[in-house]
């Protein structure tokens, strides 16, 4: 079995995670006119939130699952996935790249789910991750300067994502953190 950063938990959406995800949103130097919005919207109440917590019990990372449309341009599936508004306080916690944990356990979920397609809007920095675990990928389009930042669309087949996710044994070896 992998070596996990925590306990991967599915949540309700409410105001810790709300306040949490403003908060991330800020550490990432991003414009303040969209703290609101990177927040919350009319999604949360029908989607799936995954978080991970440190050691103390506060919120370390969350990504959220919809199953649902309306998708955003160009995803028209309905076995898709799509998984949005990451957000991490600590890149690392026990070892463990907090985004990476969060992003194939929810993988794992959506695939048990029968979806067989995941979509992701992410920014370049994420994208720079799965590049260096080669997880296989297609950006289907961006940049987009919404939410504040340059953000893209991300397609890939569930599995094969997941597969690159788990074979990251020490992610510290594999992919060290950027300058």
């Amino acid at each position: 079995m992998v070596r996990s950063c925590g306990v991967i938990e599915i949540v309700e959406f409410g105001a810790e995670l709300r306040l949490f995800r403003e908060q991330a949103y800020l550490r990432g130097k991003r414009d303040p006119e969209w703290t609101a919005e990177w927040g919350t919207d009319e999604h949360d109440e029908r989607a799936t939130h995954f978080v991970v917590r440190d050691e103390d019990g506060a919120l370390a990372g969350a990504v959220r699952a919809q199953f649902d449309p309306p998708w955003p341009d160009g995803v028209d599936d309905e076995h898709a996935v799509l998984f949005a508004r990451m957000a991490v306080r600590r890149m690392e916690l026990r070892g463990r790249r907090v985004l990476v944990d969060l992003m194939l356990h929810a993988n794992r979920h959506a695939a048990e789910l029968g979806r067989t397609t995941g979509y992701a809007v992410a920014n370049s920095r994420a994208l720079w991750l799965y590049r260096r675990i080669d997880a296989q990928f297609d950006v289907v389009s961006g940049p987009n300067s919404g939410w504040g930042s340059e953000m893209y669309l991300m397609r890939w087949e569930l599995e094969r994502f997941a597969a690159a996710l788990e074979s990251v044994v020490d992610i510290r070896r594999a992919v060290p953190l950027p300058g």
